[in-house]
């Protein structure tokens, strides 16, 4: 989870403090007074020294779609529970605002993903723009046959790696946790790959038929961030769960 302090390096030239330390002067203030000065200052100042200049924070989201017979065949139609991921999908990133984070942090947001089942088809790479992404997503149907989720771990991993995505990296992973083979060495081989990239990954399953365990080996520790029950829909109903996108968000951000 990335977690922005008051001020992290607020050091005033001509003091005793050390560069990189915290300044008790500034925070003298009221939080609302300090945040409504920063403000002032950076739209009239843009020449502020480095240490007052907003960072900025780009944070990149991957979903990885398991589209193959386990998941698909679960509903009738058969398209029916991929069609009720490609709902959930543009639901989360609606969401996703790029906005400046109590005056020192800027955050943008970028979105991209892939689809599976012993084949991986990548339907968007990384991108900012909604109306690049949405058509890709709408665009997929379900591929059947078995689930390689460690090759569509692998690849989402390659991809990041190959656009060289700055900032912070994390994969939402939509399945039902059951494979049937692991050609590119294993689920929880290929996620604690991804996760030495630095890549976090959240397990959110497509239905109430799971496979428990294999969600967990998907999911970052802790598990009560990373995985805690996350569904694209609600319990019994085909509602979009809100509160799971909402939760997710919270951790990322």
């Amino acid at each position: 989870m990335l977690r922005y302090g008051l001020l992290d390096n607020d050091y005033k030239p001509g003091s005793n403090q050390q560069p990189g330390r915290q300044s008790i002067h500034v925070v003298q203030k009221s939080r609302s007074q300090t945040f409504t000065l920063l403000h002032s200052t950076l739209s009239l100042n843009p020449q502020l020294p480095q240490f007052l200049q907003p960072r900025n924070c780009p944070i990149n989201v991957y979903f990885i779609i398991d589209t193959s017979e386990s998941v698909a065949l679960q509903t009738v139609p058969i398209q029916s529970l991929v069609d009720q991921i490609k709902r959930f999908i543009p639901v989360f990133i609606d969401k996703l605002e790029n906005e400046l984070y109590q005056n020192q942090v800027y955050i943008t947001w970028q979105f991209g993903g892939l689809h599976y089942s012993d084949v991986v088809e990548i339907y968007s790479p990384l991108t900012s723009s909604k109306d690049i992404y949405l058509p890709r997503l709408n665009a997929i149907n379900y591929l059947g046959r078995g689930t390689f989720t460690d090759c569509a771990i692998s690849n989402m991993t390659e991809q990041i790696q190959t656009q060289m995505a700055s900032g912070v990296n994390f994969a939402v992973v939509i399945t039902d946790g059951h494979v049937t083979g692991s050609p590119c060495g294993g689920m929880k081989v290929q996620a604690e790959k991804a996760r030495d990239m630095g890549i976090k990954l959240f397990a959110v399953a497509p239905s109430e038929n799971v496979y428990e365990q294999g969600l967990r080996e998907i999911a970052n520790l802790p598990h009560e961030l990373y995985r805690n029950n996350y569904a694209i829909t609600k319990k019994d109903t085909l509602e979009i769960d809100v509160n799971t996108i909402d939760r997710i968000i919270q951790a990322m951000v």
